[in-house]
């Protein structure tokens, strides 16, 4: 049986989620200074896109995601963001 526990649905699942869209920025921000080949330290991770502002060039997350999706061989992201939320959650 679902439930979403009403307002305590979103106290209890404020933290995990941001530590999981942390960890998705950082995973976005590595990929991307991998592929422009500069430091993750230059890059900035805004409105949906990666962008190293000392060249003006940026990528955006869903080319970044599935590059990677592709390079570890699954069909798609939903089980990286579940099996991220599994390790916030425990």
């Amino acid at each position: 049986e679902m439930n979403s526990g009403g307002s305590l649905g979103t106290r209890y699942w404020y933290a995990p989620f941001r530590k999981v869209a942390a960890q998705a920025r950082e995973m976005l921000i590595a990929a991307a200074a991998e592929r422009l080949g500069v430091p993750a330290g230059e890059l900035r991770a805004a409105d949906g896109r990666v962008t190293h502002a000392g060249s003006n060039r940026s990528l955006g997350f869903g080319e970044l995601v599935e590059a990677g999706a592709i390079a570890r061989g699954e069909l798609g992201v939903a089980g990286l963001v579940i099996d991220k939320l599994e390790q916030a959650c425990s």
